[in-house]
């Protein structure tokens, strides 16, 4: 709000302008991804998208809300991602648009979630340029365009991130623990945020008793071995 006033805005100005900034932003990757999305064009996505990702979502919902991590893990990865999605089906429908159109919410999401944590909010221009060459790139477009899971293990590692760096202490190790546990449930390769959580509670004096805050994403990656007998599932694992 100062810098507002200084450059002469009021505060309903700047929030008026950052609105429209921010529209300007969901709105244009939303019409970047339509076309891909309402696109029946076969690419590397699509394989992906209907060898593994929409069998285990339609199969995780013709038995939710249980969850067999070995017979529903159908790509390399865990299968949180999909299960999300199976519960999304039940209001939805398990074709393949809606489903896009739920992964594209997620990618939405992530757009705003970094939207929100840009430090400068009175000055939404610069807010847009910094979130823009992601809003943009050919990789998260496509990943939001398509059933697949980058983009949602994305939304939870940069929430993981924020919580951890711009949150205090006890409200940013709530946030990310639980976070960081369900970015190991989408992918078990986000293991890595328990360094970055781990080091959070290194620098809190009171580390000892927060440790407790590394046990869900550990948890969740113990269940995810046991369950498949190493790191990956066991179709996996024999083709290699």
């Amino acid at each position: 709000a100062p810098l507002a006033h200084a450059r002469g805005h009021s505060p309903d100005e700047s929030q008026s302008r950052a609105r429209a900034w921010l529209a300007a932003l969901l709105g244009g990757f939303t019409l970047l991804c339509l076309p891909l999305l309402l696109s029946d064009r076969e690419s590397n996505y699509t394989f992906d998208e209907t060898s593994y990702h929409l069998p285990a979502i339609r199969q995780i919902r013709d038995h939710w809300p249980a969850l067999d991590l070995r017979r529903d893990s159908l790509s390399a990865t865990a299968p949180g991602y999909q299960y999300a999605l199976a519960t999304v089906s039940l209001l939805t429908g398990a074709d393949r648009l809606p489903l896009r159109l739920a992964n594209l919410a997620v990618s939405l999401g992530v757009l705003l979630l970094l939207w929100r944590l840009w430090p400068a909010p009175a000055m939404p221009a610069a807010a847009f340029l910094a979130v823009a060459p992601l809003a943009g790139s050919n990789f998260f477009v496509k990943s939001a365009s398509y059933v697949v899971t980058d983009n949602a293990a994305l939304l939870t590692t940069a929430g993981t991130l924020g919580a951890l760096l711009l949150l205090p202490a006890g409200a940013g190790l709530r946030r990310g623990s639980v976070l960081a546990a369900a970015t190991v449930l989408i992918r078990q390769s986000g293991v890595w945020l328990v360094a970055p959580l781990g080091l959070r509670i290194l620098a809190d004096p009171r580390r000892l008793t927060l440790l407790a805050f590394l046990i869900p994403p550990l948890a969740i990656l113990a269940w995810l071995v046991t369950s498949w007998g190493g790191l990956v599932p066991p179709v996996w694992r024999d083709l290699t």
